[in-house]
């Protein structure tokens, strides 16, 4: 079950802030956050809004589909570093990162980050 909703056979494309826009396998209830309420970890969202500021450097790890690299390399202006290192996840932040333009901003890498190997 999981993976098919890693490599869905459809995606949907919602606004996001800063005219962005994410795409998402329309089985995830990530999605549905996103599309009912705006911003799902409004609170995160709400105080990185406020404390980036364009031309800052920011690291995005287990980056997901991409939720706050998109919110700090679009709708800030940031420089993005992004780490996830699950491939389909990946993918889909790839996508994401190439939808909205900021490709150039944004070094992702498909990695994990932490100080030791639990698997």
């Amino acid at each position: 079950m999981l993976s098919s909703l890693l490599t869905p056979t459809r995606q949907i494309a919602i606004p996001y802030v800063g005219g962005a826009i994410l795409n998402w396998p329309s089985g995830s209830t990530s999605i549905m956050i996103c599309a009912r309420y705006g911003l799902g970890e409004y609170a995160d969202i709400a105080f990185l809004l406020h404390l980036l500021r364009e031309g800052d450097l920011f690291c995005d790890v287990g980056a997901n589909a991409g939720v706050y690299t998109i919110l700090a390399g679009r709708a800030v202006g940031c420089s993005v570093v992004s780490a996830e290192p699950v491939p389909q996840v990946f993918n889909l932040l790839m996508q994401n990162i190439y939808a909205n333009g900021i490709f150039a901003n944004v070094d992702a890498r498909n990695v994990g980050v932490g100080g030791r190997w639990d698997g």
